[in-house]
């Protein structure tokens, strides 16, 4: 029965919602090409990471810039 509801709960909310995400994609509809576009070189960027082997440096960037989230309490609770 949970698994049941457990399953049957993010169909529901999906159907729930698709109006509102609907009308939401309408009005970024002239921004999706930008969007993905943008989405493309950051896939691209991200190739050329890894293929360099600088992919850790970039992480470790960004781990610095969102350093106000304390990634360290949260990986030892983990």
């Amino acid at each position: 029965m949970i698994f049941a509801a457990g399953l049957a709960i993010p169909f529901l909310l999906t159907a729930l919602l698709i109006g509102v995400a609907f009308r939401y994609l309408q009005k970024l509809h002239k921004y999706l090409h930008v969007i993905s576009v943008l989405g493309g070189v950051l896939l691209i960027i991200i190739g050329l990471f890894l293929l360099t082997g600088n992919f850790g440096r970039w992480i470790s960037l960004f781990y610095g810039l969102f350093r106000f989230i304390n990634y360290d309490k949260i990986l030892n609770y983990l």
